[in-house]
């Protein structure tokens, strides 16, 4: 009985033993099949997967996410000290992660990226913005997750090995020093990042991050852009250096006028001429009121930094003249950077005795809003609750409302003169029904299946709504006799299609297996007008102009005082109008690949004052 009992006892530590090295084997597997789920639910498109497995390098970013992932399972191992639930909470986080940028890569061509955490509070307005598809892979993926999840739980629930205080103690401290290096050299390393990771074809492109997300997967391209969101101190900073540039470049000169003139922007949400579509023709021509304009009328191509979404970049731009071109990757400056009193446009104006007011027929804290306008000078910030015209084409407050309420504050200024600055709600996706009973306009598009057909000819109706919106303001400010400044861009292009099926199958980008925005430069750019009710100033704008260029040359065009930092910018937009991800422009409206290297110094100054406004001591504003 003793010696049965002794080989009982010596076969249950064998069995425990081998339960335990499987429960190990697995912690080191898990991480593995998490990323095979990663790839599954990624590669799903022919040149995808041949450019994934075409690189030489793409071994070692696979051992490289591998390593991540492990660091990470590792850390909630410490805050959980159980195997199987570091694995399930590393699971689901990460999985979640690659969700979001497969869906959000598939809806608008570009990726989740850390910058639009920031806008966590309003993400169920951005979800009911798009239609969040449904994809195959995705299924094939959680499929793969739930049997790796089973599979480990079966493990551990036959053995759990009870660990002494001071082997938790040591595997925690083991884990988290892992963990802290794995995470810094990845999200905070400059060298890692921007020295190591390109040698093995890991690029952490400012402006194609879907091609970088096809290239190196949902880790290598989501974190290390996170050390990017702060804003490094250029080297060359400080007071003395930025009082410096006040001797260094001349002034910017301004068209003086009689009296300052009244100024009114419109950023009009997706506003953009889809007839420039070849398959589609309209029976009305969109842009019949604007084009029926013939006296001090300035058009051409507004230039954005994004493609159906990001609204506030190119508004900021416009509101400070600091090109988004010269920030981290799609950065959300509302959230980030406009965190106390910031030198604008706005500021500008309201120093020149300016009454401020910012309108905007939606939720006043979107993209922070409510929190920024304040600082960037405005007295005024009016939402859809404020708004005492409530008109409603569609699903949102009209662009004809807008007009209304424009007009109500130019009528109720306080000040001799007043700077408005409007960002209208009508034609924001989606465009599904209910949206519009009628239509004033027959569209033809036999390339566009049902679906895609019916959101375009319920977006063009917005965009013919605009237009006749502008008309009327215009029509009305004829007959006013103060001077007044009237603009209209568009934000950006709207979201048409799935996958951009809408743009690929109307012709107006080549068709391809997976949708990317960022290869053609036309999908960022809108129209841009001006048009003002006395004989025209010289803007010197250019036929494409990007935010920072637009908002200064209206500014300077009022003959207000300007302050003295705006002189850099002035320099830059008069060799380089248009600067965006896709494209650079310079005064001779040729495209380039960058800026030219012998304007390095101008590019660094111009960053400085950047850096300087939005993250230093200010000192451009305490410098008379």
């Amino acid at each position: 009985m003793i010696k049965t009992d002794k080989h009982y006892h010596i076969n249950l530590k064998e069995d425990n033993i081998k339960e335990h090295n499987k429960r190990v084997a697995y912690f080191f597997l898990a991480p593995l099949f998490l990323l095979l789920s990663l790839e599954v639910m990624h590669l799903t498109y022919p040149n995808t997967i041949m450019r994934f497995f075409s690189s030489m390098y793409f071994p070692v970013k696979l051992v490289i996410t591998y390593i991540f992932l492990l660091s990470l399972q590792s850390f909630f191992y410490t805050l959980t000290q159980s195997s199987f639930l570091s694995n399930f909470l590393n699971t689901v986080f990460i999985f979640a992660l690659g969700y979001a940028t497969e869906a959000l890569g598939r809806v608008n061509g570009n990726p989740l990226l850390p910058t639009d955490l920031l806008l966590i509070k309003n993400v169920k307005e951005i979800v009911s913005f798009a239609k969040i598809p449904f994809f195959l892979s995705a299924v094939c993926a959680i499929g793969i997750n739930v049997i790796s999840l089973l599979k480990h739980w079966k493990i551990c629930r036959r053995y759990e090995k009870k660990i002494k205080l001071w082997q938790r103690a040591g595997l925690g401290v083991v884990s988290l020093t892992v963990f802290s290096v794995v995470i810094y050299t990845t999200c905070f390393s400059t060298t890692f990042r921007h020295n190591i990771l390109p040698k093995i074809d890991v690029n952490i492109s400012a402006f194609n991050p879907i091609e970088d997300y096809n290239a190196n997967g949902v880790v290598l391209t989501f974190f290390p852009r996170i050390g990017d969101m702060t804003a490094k101190q250029p080297e060359t900073y400080s007071e003395f250096a930025i009082n410096a540039l006040k001797y260094k470049y001349e002034p910017a000169k301004s068209t003086a006028t009689e009296k300052k003139p009244n100024v009114i922007i419109i950023q009009n949400e997706a506003w953009w001429d889809p007839s420039q579509m070849p398959e589609v023709e309209y029976s009305v021509d969109l842009f019949e009121g604007i084009n029926s304009i013939e006296n001090n009328i300035v058009r051409g191509d507004f230039l954005s930094p994004v493609f159906a979404g990001g609204t506030c970049l190119p508004e900021f731009e416009v509101l400070t003249g600091l090109p988004t071109y010269l920030l981290s990757a799609t950065a959300y400056p509302y959230t980030q950077y406009i965190t106390d009193s910031t030198p604008s446009f706005v500021s500008a104006y309201k120093e020149n005795g300016y009454q401020t007011v910012a309108l905007h027929p939606y939720r006043k804290n979107f993209y922070n809003r409510l929190t920024a306008y304040p600082l960037l000078g405005f007295d005024t910030f009016k939402g859809m609750s404020d708004f005492d015209f409530k008109d409603v084409s569609g699903v949102y407050i009209d662009d004809m409302a807008c007009v209304k309420q424009i007009i109500k504050e130019f009528e109720n200024k306080t000040s001799d003169r007043i700077f408005e600055f409007v960002v209208t709600m009508e034609n924001h996706g989606t465009y599904k029904a209910p949206r519009y009973d009628e239509f004033d306009f027959e569209m033809y598009a036999p390339t566009l299946s049902e679906e895609d057909y019916l959101d375009l000819k319920r977006y063009s109706q917005g965009v013919y709504n605009a237009d006749k919106a502008f008309k009327a303001l215009v029509d009305y400010f004829e007959n006013v006799d103060e001077p007044v400044i009237i603009a209209m861009y568009g934000d950006h292009l709207p979201l048409l299609g799935t996958n951009g099926s809408t743009y690929m199958n109307s012709g107006y980008v080549e068709k391809s297996d997976r949708f990317v925005s960022s290869r053609y430069a036309k999908l960022y750019e809108t129209p841009y007008v001006v048009w003002t009710n006395y004989e025209k100033p010289i803007f010197g704008l250019t036929e494409k102009v990007s935010g920072n260029t637009l908002g200064l040359k209206i500014f300077m065009a009022t003959g207000c005082e300007a302050p003295w930092y705006l002189n850099v910018i002035d320099a830059f937009c008069k060799k380089y109008p248009g600067t965006v991800n896709t494209a650079v422009y310079n005064k001779k409206m040729e495209k380039i690949e960058k800026i030219d290297d012998e304007d390095e110094h101008m590019t660094n100054d111009y960053k400085m004052l950047i850096y300087d406004i939005l993250n230093g001591k200010k000192y451009c504003i305490k410098t008379k």
